[in-house]
């Protein structure tokens, strides 16, 4: 793990974001822990790629992204195309991927039998994106949507600009595209800074105390404390304490108790089970542990079997490394 070098744990952060993203994307918001219990069971240890899906509000094949992770490459082809971030070209993929004749256009689609829609969901933020880019808007993003939405698409942008003093500016570019709300905002910046974290340096335990004080994280400084000293709480206990919902700043709380709980920073597969069984808004979780332990372990530390049943498994790792030939230094 100490041995990758700067453009090896960015392409992990990248690939390992998209790749947990789609592997708990047939678990997505089951709120019902003890429903979602029943799903696994015979199955507990390997929660990963489900099939068919069972969430209660969309039904995607095995292997799709949810709407999160869907943002996530979305914007990861938009920096490949533009060599870099072009605000016009992400929107343009933004409106390509859930617009007018995508997955996520619902038009004639039939519910199944248990009456859950079949096709992709539209986030509140992703309908109002879609609405103003349609009315050619200045602004494109919803004023009020304090959600997981910019914390789970970072890895692309953090992975090409790591060690850039714009980091904070390109985030707040790329998420007020979709959410212009200042806690959405805020909490994206803290997340890019602790992602930037695992990809400039060697990951370590403890990296979260050490970064307390860190002026991007601010949003979240006051909840820290209690995060920190429940390292020895399972998981799913602390996710149901402070709620499993998509919402800031709680789920990228959750998601920070992840990090701190993970062997060593090291067991991709384990780390993401843990998060993935927790119930709720998993994939946005999911989008940004995946993130910072794939760029512990980079992209070869990731399960082969787990990209082969990722549906875009082989272009993630094509665009991750266009990606991350891009990068100035390091």
């Amino acid at each position: 793990m100490t041995d990758l070098s700067v453009q090896e744990r960015a392409v992990g952060a990248v690939v390992g974001s998209l790749v947990a993203d789609a592997a708990g994307q047939p678990l997505h918001w089951i709120y019902d822990v003890k429903r979602l219990d029943q799903i696994l069971k015979g199955r507990e240890g390997t929660p990963e790629f489900v099939d068919p899906g069972q969430g209660p509000f969309y039904r995607q094949p095995t292997g799709a992204q949810s709407g999160y992770g869907d943002q996530t490459l979305a914007l990861l082809k938009a920096l490949v195309a533009g060599k870099g971030f072009d605000v016009q070209l992400y929107r343009q993929e933004l409106y390509k991927t859930f617009g007018p004749n995508s997955e996520y256009d619902l038009k004639g689609k039939l519910k199944g039998q248990d009456q859950v829609q079949t096709g992709g969901y539209r986030h509140a933020s992703i309908k109002a994106f879609l609405t103003a880019y349609e009315a050619r808007k200045e602004k494109t993003g919803s004023s009020t949507d304090p959600q997981m939405d910019g914390v789970a698409k970072v890895a692309p942008i953090v992975a090409l600009y790591a060690g850039d003093p714009k980091l904070p500016q390109y985030v707040e570019e790329v998420v007020r595209v979709t959410q212009d709300d200042n806690l959405a905002v805020q909490c994206s910046i803290a997340a890019a800074a602790i992602l930037e974290e695992f990809i400039l340096h060697p990951p370590r335990e403890g990296f979260l105390d050490r970064m307390k004080n860190r002026l991007e994280l601010s949003v979240i400084a006051d909840r820290l404390p209690k995060i920190l000293q429940q390292h020895t709480t399972a998981h799913r206990e602390v996710v149901q304490q402070i709620g499993s919902s998509c919402a800031l700043p709680g789920n990228l709380l959750n998601s920070l108790h992840c990090l701190l709980v993970s062997p060593n920073l090291s067991d991709y597969s384990n780390t993401m089970r843990q998060t993935m069984t927790a119930g709720g808004c998993n994939c946005s979780r999911l989008s940004f542990v995946g993130a910072c332990i794939g760029a512990a372990v980079g992209s070869r530390g990731i399960p082969d079997d787990w990209i082969k049943k990722t549906r875009h498994g082989d272009l993630i790792e094509k665009l991750s490394q266009d990606l991350v030939a891009l990068r100035v230094s390091g």
